[in-house]
C-alpha cells in the first residue's frame, strides 16, 4: 500500500524555500546562456536560419506531444507519496514510452520524406526530431527526482547540459558550420540532459525496462487528463511557428522566433515561484 507523508509545516516551508532558491539559481544561469545565446544564434543563423530551427523545434515537439501519455505527471505523485509500486511503474512506464518513440520516430521519418522539405530545413528537421524524442526519456527521469523533492539533480543537468551545449553551439556559429552544425548540438545537449538525470535518478530507483499490464492500465488511466491538458497546451504554443511557415515562409518564423525569446527570458522567477 502507498504511504503518504505528512509534512509539518515548516518542514514544507523549508522544502519551497530550498527549491525556490535552487530553481532561481538555475534560472538564472540559463538566463545568462540564453542572453548570450540571443546575440549569438540571430546573428550568424539570419532570419531564415533561425526560421529553420524554429521550425524544426515547433515540428518536433507536435509529433512527441503525445509520448508522455501523462504519465510523468502521475508518477511524480505516486513517487511523493512513497508508493512501493513506483519503482515498478517507472519500469513499466520506460517501456511504453520507448515502443511509442519507435513509433513516433517512424512516423516523423515518413512525414519528412514526404513533405515540401529540402536541403537545410529537412536535415534540421531530422535533427531537432532526434533531439525531442531524446529529451522524452530524460523526462521520466526528471518526474522521478520531482517527486522524491530533488531538484538539485534536474537543476545540474538542465544548466551543465546548456552551458556545454552553449559553448559547443557558440564554436559552430563562428565557424560557419550554420543551422544544421547547429541543430546537431541541439542532440548532444539533449543526450548530455537526459544522460544526466538518469544518472542522477538511478542512485534512488532501479532504471531498467519492465511491463506489468495493471501498471500500464493504471498509467494510461491516470495519466489521460494530464496528457490532455499538456496536449492543447503544448500544441496551442507551437501552431503559430507551423502556420506562419505555411503563410510567410521561414523568414517571418525566424523574425517572430527572435520575438518570443526575448519575451520568455522575462518570465524567471514568475516560473522558479509556480514551479516550487
Amino acid at each position: 500500500m502507498a504511504t503518504e507523508r505528512q509534512p509539518s509545516g515548516q518542514s514544507a516551508s523549508r522544502t519551497i524555500l530550498r527549491n525556490t532558491s535552487i530553481i532561481l539559481t538555475r534560472r538564472a544561469a540559463n538566463w545568462l546562456i540564453n542572453l548570450v545565446l540571443l546575440l549569438m544564434v540571430p546573428r550568424y543563423l539570419g532570419d531564415v536560419g533561425l526560421g529553420q530551427l524554429q521550425f524544426g523545434q515547433s515540428f518536433a515537439t507536435a509529433f512527441t506531444v503525445a509520448l508522455g501519455f501523462g504519465m510523468i505527471q502521475l508518477l511524480t505523485r505516486q513517487i511523493a507519496r512513497r508508493d512501493e509500486d513506483a519503482a515498478a511503474m517507472i519500469g513499466t512506464a520506460m517501456t511504453i514510452r520507448l515502443v511509442a518513440a519507435i513509433i513516433v520516430a517512424g512516423i516523423i521519418a515518413a512525414t519528412i520524406e514526404l513533405s515540401s522539405l529540402e536541403g537545410d530545413a529537412r536535415l534540421v528537421v531530422y535533427n531537432t526530431s532526434a533531439a525531442m524524442l531524446i529529451l522524452t526519456f530524460g523526462g521520466l527521469a526528471r518526474g522521478t527526482l520531482v517527486g522524491l523533492e530533488d531538484l538539485r539533480g534536474p537543476a545540474i543537468a538542465d544548466t551543465g547540459s546548456k552551458l556545454i551545449a552553449a559553448i559547443v553551439g557558440v564554436i559552430v556559429l563562428v565557424t560557419n558550420n550554420g543551422v544544421v552544425g547547429y541543430s546537431l548540438v541541439l542532440v548532444m545537449g539533449a543526450a548530455i540532459h537526459s544522460g544526466l538525470l538518469v544518472v542522477f535518478a538511478s542512485r534512488n530507483f532501479s532504471l531498467r525496462l519492465r511491463f506489468h499490464t495493471d501498471h500500464a492500465k493504471a498509467l494510461f488511466r491516470g495519466g489521460l487528463p494530464f496528457a490532455l491538458m499538456s496536449g492543447v497546451v503544448t500544441l496551442y504554443s507551437q501552431v503559430d511557428s507551423l502556420m506562419l511557415r505555411t503563410i510567410s515562409g521561414e523568414a517571418t518564423v525566424g523574425w517572430y522566433a527572435a520575438a518570443m525569446r526575448i519575451i520568455l527570458m522575462t518570465e524567471v522567477f514568475a516560473a522558479a515561484i509556480a514551479t516550487s
